[in-house]
Order: C-alpha cells, then structure tokens, then sequence
C-alpha cells in the first residue's frame, strides 16, 4: 500500500504547488516521494493515462476557465498566472482544451470543459489472476543495437522505442542474428531498458556468448549481472503490451512482497514456427 499512498502523496505536492513552475518540476516530486524521476514518470503515465506534463497543463487550463468566469481579471494576468508568457499562447492551448477561445468564454459564459484532479482509490473488480514467475537469468550479453532517448518524454518514447525496433528488425534482423548463442535464446530477441545517470538507454538484440570481447560499429554490447527477476508472460501487440504493464503497477506491485528495480526492463520475444512469445521481466532487488 506504501506505493499507491506516494502516489496520491505526489499527485497532492502537485495540486498544492500547481501554479508553481520551480516546484513541480519531475525531479521535486520524484524527490517528495522517494522515488526515481523515471520511474515516477512511468507509473504516474500508467495508472492515470496522462504524463505528468499533460495533467498539469489540464489542470490549470480547467480551472483558468473556471476563473475566466468567477473573476474580473484580465485574459492576459489570468495567461500569466496559469503559466503563459502570452495571451495568444494562452488562446491556442485554451482553445485546444476547451474547444472555444478564452473570448467566448469572457462573453457567454459557457463552453468550458472540466478535468477533475486524480484520487486514487482501491475498487474490488471481478477476481482475476495475473501470470508470472520468478527466474534467475545468468549473466546476459546482448549483442545489437543502442540508443538513448529523452528521459522526459515518456509518451513520445512509447511511440520512438516501438519504432526503432522495427527499424532494426527491417534493415539488419540477420546481422544481429549472427551474433546469437546457441542455446536457451537462440530464437529469441531481448530489448533492454535501463538508466544510466540522467539518460535513458535502449538496447535491441540478441543474446550473445560471453566470450565476445568487441562488435564491429554500429553494433553495442551490454552485459546484464546475474539476478532474479519476477516474469510476466504477455501476449504479442503494443496494446497488450500497454494492458499487462498498467496491471503490473495497478494489481501486483501495490500488494506484492517483491522490492522491485523499476530503473531496468527487460522485454524476450521468442519467434518459434511462426508464433511469437513475449516476456516482460522486472528485477528484484537484493536484500541489503
């Protein structure tokens, strides 16, 4: 439950300080709740559908309306208020949300739409099981290729990663597949998520041999220590993939035992006579 308390904890810092740009920066709110900035980003994106970005921005275009109304302020000190520099970057983002300019609104008094701030709350649904186990992997060497993307564009990235992987799928998928151990993944590729300071890394390929000391460019190499990781098996599609991940956060971390490392994904898609097998593994932390 401490999980789903700091989450509401956050979305209250948020509501609290949400006219303030200094304060409600990713990196504060991680920080109030003793969480890593990406994986804040990453669970607050999945349990509430929007980036931390979108829901503040909604937030404050929904009560600004309210405001246009209530007060006698001018369109321009209530832009400034609400965080923009003009009134016609005001009307734009105004008009997006609401479907009217902010003029409309001043005159007839309507058209406004509303976005209510989140409170989570624990709801008993139908009883369901969630699938997984818990496997030691040996040290992995994944041979293939890497990229770094914005560790603040978690929607964008949801988009880019998917991408990419076909990318690397359609121009060199027998490439990579040279470099593959025969074995327990010799049909199979891995892409792994991981943070490396302020960067978020990518790498999508395969699992080579641990004797492999240098790839010729532009192939990487990442080697993976031995740990324990609890395994979700998942069916093939970006939307199941999307599903599995919001009943991970919604159904078994809230109420698992496990300390999971949020900052390391591991995702292994095994292609055999035709069909293919997706794995999302989660490490879990050793005990200090």
């Amino acid at each position: 439950m401490d999980w789903l308390d700091n989450l509401q904890k956050a979305i209250n810092y948020i509501e609290e300080h949400l006219l303030e740009d200094e304060m409600i920066t990713d990196m504060n709110i991680s920080h109030e709740i003793y969480s890593s900035t990406d994986s804040f980003r990453t669970i607050f994106r999945v349990i509430t559908g929007y980036s931390v970005g979108e829901y503040i921005r909604n937030r404050r275009l929904s009560l600004s309306g309210e405001e246009l109304i209530q007060s006698g302020h001018t369109i321009l000190d209530i832009a400034l208020k609400y965080g923009y520099d003009t009134p016609e970057g005001f009307t734009k983002a105004f008009s997006r949300f609401h479907g009217v300019t902010p003029s409309y609104v001043r005159k007839n008094r309507t058209g406004l739409r509303t976005f209510t701030r989140v409170q989570l709350k624990i709801q008993a649904v139908g009883g369901s099981t969630l699938d997984y186990f818990v496997e030691k992997l040996e040290g992995l060497c994944i041979v293939g290729y890497e990229r770094e993307f914005p560790n603040n564009g978690l929607e964008d990235n949801n988009i880019k990663i998917p991408e990419f992987i076909r990318q690397c799928c359609i121009t060199d998928f027998d490439g990579m597949d040279h470099f593959a151990e025969k074995g327990k993944f010799e049909n199979a590729m891995l892409g792994y998520r991981y943070n490396e300071g302020q960067q978020l890394h990518y790498i999508f390929g395969v699992v080579g041999s641990e004797d492999i000391i240098d790839v010729p460019s532009p192939y990487s190499i990442k080697r993976i220590s031995s740990k324990n990781w609890v395994c979700f098996p998942c069916e093939a599609g970006v939307d199941a993939i999307q599903k599995l991940w919001y009943r991970i956060y919604t159904e078994f971390m809230p109420f698992s035992s496990y300390k999971i490392n949020e900052n390391e994904t591991l995702e292994i898609s095994f292609c055999k006579n035709g069909e293919n097998q997706l794995y999302l593994y989660m490490p879990i932390k050793e005990d200090v």
